[in-house]
């Protein structure tokens, strides 16, 4: 026993004794108090990739094991408010994402290209050679 789990809802106090929740139990309580439309809310958000990155984390929580009470609630408010700007917002991150590595991975090569191959071969642990061709 670990101690209570102490949650603010709506400005009340709720305590839940560790021991007497399953995880699933936990989720349910969380999902019946709407978490489960602010990991919408949140990944929704325009601006701030912080809020987007912790409604991904509060949903893969809400999820874990394939919660069906929280799976139930996501769908219904899919159904209510439609899902297509939810996604389009992930597939913007995603984009984001993508076109930041790809930069990322551009600024290594040009690093690379500007001090020349032997920098590059410096780096290899010894008994190593570089691979000239992939086939």
């Amino acid at each position: 026993y670990f101690g209570d789990i102490v949650l603010s809802a709506d400005g009340h106090t709720i305590d839940l004794p560790r021991h007497k929740l399953s995880k699933a139990g936990i989720q349910a309580f969380l999902d019946s108090n709407k978490a489960s439309d602010l990991v919408v809310d949140m990944i929704m958000h325009k601006g701030s990739q912080d809020v987007f990155l912790e409604g991904i984390k509060l949903g893969i929580v809400l999820l874990d094991e394939g919660n069906e009470v929280v799976q139930r609630s996501l769908y219904h408010r899919f159904l209510a408010d439609g899902c297509e700007a939810f996604f389009h917002a992930i597939a913007d991150h995603m984009r984001e994402a993508q076109a930041e590595i790809k930069g990322s991975y551009n600024l290594n090569q040009m690093d690379l290209a500007a001090v020349g191959p032997t920098a590059s071969l410096m780096a290899l642990p010894d008994g190593h050679t570089p691979r000239t061709s992939f086939s």
